[in-house]
């Protein structure tokens, strides 16, 4: 191990040596805590319903079937659109007071862009939504 000081030069001054070993371990340590203690994510609880082909949805009324393709975009009882907003503004024209809406994704649709829908109606006031599971394997 070698010293923490040196002499320097002809007078005998001593000068410091200082490892940054320890330093980089610290801040390492500290990068970790950091990491493992920090939120990156929002979690939250969407509450859906699952239902199956064929089964009732309660109110009398047949519900609005949102088709989700494999490409991203949603059908809507004929019409296609790209985004959940567009989605969401055909749902309010089209739907009546008590009627809900029934997500019927393809099987390889990921779950994000369910997710995103579920909100996307949540937030304009739809809370009446169902998503259709699919074929198992």
């Amino acid at each position: 191990m070698e010293p923490l000081t040196q002499p320097i030069g002809r007078h005998g001054r001593t000068r410091v040596v200082l490892s940054l070993t320890p330093l980089i371990d610290v801040v390492f340590i500290l990068l970790v805590f950091f990491m493992l203690v920090s939120q990156f994510a929002r979690w939250q609880v969407i509450d859906v319903t699952p239902v199956s082909a064929g089964e009732g949805t309660g109110s009398g009324k047949p519900p609005i079937v949102l088709v989700m393709e494999t490409g991203g975009m949603i059908v809507i009882g004929g019409d296609r659109v790209e985004t959940p907003a567009s989605a969401l503004d055909l749902v309010m024209a089209r739907r009546t007071e008590g009627q809900s809406v029934l997500i019927r994704p393809a099987a390889d649709v990921a779950v994000q862009p369910v997710v995103d829908l579920v909100e996307t109606l949540a937030a304009g006031g739809i809370t009446a939504v169902s998503v259709e599971a699919g074929p198992q394997p």
